[in-house]
């Protein structure tokens, strides 16, 4: 087994004479979308992996890895020539996704500011009417309703409430349904019976209000009771 910076120093050597062939020793235009971006040697030094990005799309990528299924033998043997080994690593080429996913993360990111700015400036403004296609509705499973059963109904028996109790809340509904915020609109007149159906409001799933093309974040009054729906 080799110690790591034996390791180390035989990967570094690997990646620039790899590098150095995809530059400069293959005559094939595919090569210069092709990046190294990493080299991992097994501890026994008798296999490796030279992880590689392309620049471009999905059949920019398909090129390239084509183009190295029938250059890895050069490449493998001209690496060779620089490692003073007795036995040379097989070296098996493998896509690195994560510049791509990172890419697409930072894609995602920038679609998603001017609806987190939205938000924020909806906090910072509080409850209030704002306009949109279409409003937030309530998505409604026996899970949810299991929920508001165990949450209001312990309490309801305690205050000795009627079923109908009901408090309203402003809910700040996020793009992606899930609620940021609630505020207290009407009291039910009991505050236990409020901060639970606060406990319920919470929790509540939407299916987004609509705006134009996009889901987009809003302020909407809900009613929480125990026969709610």
């Amino acid at each position: 087994m080799a110690n790591p910076r034996t390791i180390a120093r035989l990967e570094a050597q690997i990646q620039r004479r790899a590098a150095h062939c995809l530059m400069f020793e293959i005559a094939d235009p595919r090569s210069n979308f092709i990046t190294i971006t990493r080299v991992e040697l097994a501890t026994d030094l008798h296999s490796g992996k030279i992880f590689y990005s392309v620049l471009g799309d999905e059949g920019e990528l398909s090129k390239a890895s084509h183009m190295l299924e029938h250059a890895a033998g050069f490449i493998q043997r001209q690496v060779a020539t620089v490692l003073h080994i007795r036995n040379i690593p097989h070296l098996r080429w493998v896509y690195d996704d994560t510049i791509a996913e990172a890419a697409r993360l930072d894609s995602i990111a920038r679609q998603l500011l001017p609806v987190t700015e939205e938000l924020a400036e909806l906090r910072a403004l509080g409850p209030s009417y704002i306009p949109y296609d279409r409003g937030p509705r309530p998505v409604w499973d026996t899970e949810m309703q299991a929920k508001v059963t165990t949450t209001l109904l312990p309490v309801i028996r305690a205050e000795e409430l009627v079923a109908r109790t009901r408090a309203y809340f402003w809910l700040l509904v996020r793009a992606d349904g899930t609620v940021d915020e609630v505020v207290l609109q009407t009291s039910s007149g009991s505050s236990a019976f409020d901060e639970a159906a606060a406990r319920v409001a919470r929790a509540l799933l939407f299916a987004p209000a609509i705006r134009g093309q996009r889901a987009v974040p809003t302020w909407v009054v809900r009613d929480v009771s125990l026969i709610m729906q």
